[in-house]
């Protein structure tokens, strides 16, 4: 993974170049997977390409324009992207906006701001999972409630 950040900065147009070949066969492969499947979903990763990984400068022309066409093209083919989003993604949470409103879900890992989410996107998108295991193994029903309404 180290060698292709790096690839981003001295190979930029050969790397974008190489997404935009791959971009088409693999939205493809998924879409045709989930229908061999019967899903009403596909999950949409954005494990190793968080904002708080990247770079502004690169999240913008080799993260975000992706994103947004997997997403589509899922919502266009009458899926449900569920973005699973590792990682902190506070930083452009507000892109999320960008995305079909009211179909999607957010599925992200604990460490972006969940309020930060419902204060920009609650009335845009979904949101599921992120209360904490540790919190169902050693919380209250009471502090799993309260997480829950802030969720």
């Amino acid at each position: 993974m180290a060698k292709f950040y790096a690839d981003l900065y001295r190979i930029p147009d050969k790397v974008q170049a190489a997404m935009d070949v791959v971009l088409p066969d693999i939205i493809t492969q998924s879409l045709n997977g989930a229908r061999l499947g019967g899903t009403i979903g596909i999950w949409v990763g954005g494990w190793r390409s968080a904002s708080a990984l990247v770079a502004p400068k690169l999240w913008n022309r080799f993260v975000w324009p992706y994103f947004v066409r997997v997403v589509n093209a899922v919502v266009d083919a009458g899926l449900t992207p569920v973005l699973h989003l590792d990682q902190d993604w506070t930083r452009d949470l507000a892109r999320l906006r960008d995305l079909p409103a009211k179909k999607c879900i957010l599925n992200p890992d604990g460490m972006t701001n969940i309020k930060k989410f419902k204060e920009l996107l609650g009335d845009h998108m979904a949101m599921i999972g992120d209360v904490p295991a540790s919190m169902f193994a050693t919380g209250t029903p009471e502090e799993i409630t309260i997480m829950c309404a802030i969720l």
